[in-house]
């Protein structure tokens, strides 16, 4: 997914050591991680790598700005759109009219927070990102608002990776940010990670099955392990771009049908989860 530009200290290292590049550029990232050096994919803003199967979908920020075609990409057979609502406490200027412009194509659609655990508590992260086109709303189109769990590019350090949390205090965090989305809309927000960040950061819990997993792993034609928890993805995002007409590309595993029923169906079972139980502590 993408942080905000506004909200990036830095352009050039964020280009350095994340996704984005230009459409030809592949550049191969690592995350040092409490002294350990965990390769993330190669960063590919357009590619055939990734998978061949499944409902294709986009997901844009502010650095594509408002004149994304994506009328263009449906009928290319795109079927879904995302659109970058928030940042922490930050609300995409160009959140509005992309989020109109998605639904106008006729895709399913839906929103993304960028997480900033150290930032403020979970439920008031998730509330402003209701209060900014976040909400689920059972339209027959919309699907559940997706929390994006990353490190921020300036991140270096384990410490910083984790935004200065333990992994009690991170699993903490997301429970809050789920039971407040959960408690106003009726569904567990989905989640947006990588399995080297989560199993850093979070760890293995089961706390979160109801939520519908996003795996990254970009430039690859497998999408590698998912965490534990999961065991297996309902979308993964197979590429990732830098700014203007080009968006992240990933596949929904399962049939349109399957699609349908996240977007409207409030007891949607994850595909990763349907075999397991939740943790009767909720972590």
């Amino acid at each position: 997914m993408f942080e905000s530009e506004t909200r990036s200290t830095s352009r050039r290292l964020r280009h350095a050591l994340r996704r984005r590049g230009a459409a030809c550029l592949a550049v191969s990232t690592a995350l040092i991680l409490g002294g350990t050096l965990l390769v993330e994919p190669a960063a590919q803003a357009a590619s055939d790598a990734g998978p061949k199967e499944g409902i294709q979908g986009r997901d844009i920020s502010v650095n594509q700005g408002n004149d994304y075609p994506w009328s263009e990409v449906a009928s290319a057979g795109v079927e879904f759109g995302q659109a970058q609502a928030t940042d922490g406490d930050w609300a995409s200027p160009t959140f509005d009219k992309q989020y109109k412009a998605i639904g106008k194509a006729g895709l399913y659609r839906g929103a993304y927070h960028f997480a900033r655990p150290s930032h403020s508590s979970g439920s008031e992260q998730a509330r402003f990102f209701m209060d900014h086109g976040g909400k689920w709303v059972n339209d027959g189109t919309t699907l559940p608002g997706m929390v994006d769990l990353e490190p921020t590019p300036s991140a270096k350090t384990a410490d910083e990776q984790c935004y200065h949390q333990t992994p009690a205090q991170m699993r903490a965090w997301i429970q809050d940010f789920t039971v407040e989305y959960k408690s106003e809309t009726g569904r567990a927000p989905m989640i947006y990670t990588t399995n080297a960040w989560w199993n850093q950061c979070v760890g293995d819990t089961t706390a979160f099955i109801d939520s519908p997993l996003m795996i990254a792993k970009w430039g690859s034609g497998s999408s590698g392990d998912v965490p534990a928890s999961w065991g297996d993805y309902d979308f993964w995002q197979h590429t990732e771009s830098s700014k203007g007409s080009i968006a992240d590309r990933s596949r929904f595993n399962g049939p349109k049908s399957r699609l349908q029923e996240l977007a409207t169906n409030p007891q949607y079972v994850p595909t990763g989860s349907a075999n397991k139980q939740q943790s009767p502590l909720g972590y």
